[in-house]
């Protein structure tokens, strides 16, 4: 096992002492077992690794044989993305290791662990715990705000360090005693440097498409910081109403396109959560020149708090 260094690695530095000390934990399989699977999806499976000295990482592991020279420009991105910025609202990663799991080689990237529940998960444990009427399954609506506060603040965050995560939905968003933090940047996009574009121009639809921006889908990438606005705003509406906001019922792509620019989309049933809707309808505006950025949508929450 080894540590990888791809080719855009030399453009981004030497390793920080915070890289090398993992690189030197990472680099003997003796200091370290993987203990068990935590999730996974169609391309990779995050495991649970615990350090030598009983530090515990996760680890976002794709097997070799699925590595080609396209994603694993993909790949190397997702484990740099973060080098030299401090996010507090993102998981951090360290790097990327050749680790064999299960009699198979891996290259997996290394981040930190954070032991929280999907942000649709962790609303439905709470309404189980509290016991909340089905209209109340987010709880008290300032409780609700608060944290989709914080939740635009890590957007903005990760904005004003030129990254644009561009697969915003419920399933990359964790949540710890009320505390939100984002991850899977593999298809986020970084704009500040020449070799973040070397790997990914940023010029390709992607994402979820119940949270994708109708301008992406026309391959307008000008207002793309933009795009994660919508996304916001799409997250938002399902957790409220449990269902995606321009949602044709079924699979079909050409539907779900035209609910996209049908003025009768989205519907906003009624609730009991009217402050959250008006922060969904501030979100989901049609033209990206006069969607808000994240600061604009946090300000605009802080209003209710």
């Amino acid at each position: 096992m080894q540590y990888l260094q791809g080719p855009y690695t030399s453009h981004l530095g030497e390793l920080t002492p915070e890289e090398r000390k993992i690189k030197e934990i990472f680099s003997d399989p003796n200091n370290f077992k993987v203990l068990k699977p935590l999730g996974s999806g169609s391309f990779a499976t995050t495991y649970l690794i615990e350090t030598i000295d009983k530090r515990q990482y996760a680890g976002k592991a794709v097997p070799e044989n699925k590595i080609n020279t396209k994603n694993y420009k993909m790949i190397l991105k997702e484990a740099v993305m973060q080098r030299g910025l401090d996010l507090k609202g993102t998981v951090k990663t360290y790097g990327m290791f050749r680790i064999n799991i299960n009699n198979k080689n891996n290259v997996v990237i290394i981040m930190d662990y954070y032991p929280g529940l999907t942000i649709d998960k962790y609303f439905e444990q709470d309404a189980e715990e509290k016991k909340y009427p089905t209209d109340l399954h987010l709880g008290k609506e300032r409780e609700f705000l608060s944290l989709i506060y914080i939740l635009a603040k890590d957007i903005e965050e990760l904005h004003n360090n030129s990254i644009v995560h561009m697969d915003l939905n419920e399933g990359n968003i964790l949540v710890y005693k009320h505390r939100p933090k984002l991850i899977d940047l593999g298809l986020a996009c970084r704009m500040d440097e020449t070799v973040y574009w070397e790997m990914d121009d940023c010029k390709t639809v992607r994402g979820t498409p119940q949270y994708i921006a109708p301008e992406i889908f026309k391959k307008d990438f000008s207002q793309i910081y933009e795009a994660d606005i919508w996304s916001f705003g799409a997250i938002i509406y399902y957790l409220v109403y449990k269902k995606y906001p321009f949602d044709p019922g079924n699979d079909v792509l050409e539907d779900l396109l035209d609910n996209l620019a049908s003025a009768a989309y989205p519907k906003y049933p009624k609730t009991s959560y009217n402050q959250t809707v008006e922060v969904i309808k501030y979100c989901l505006v049609r033209n990206p020149l006069d969607r808000p950025s994240a600061g604009d949508v946090a300000r605009f929450i802080l209003k209710y708090l």
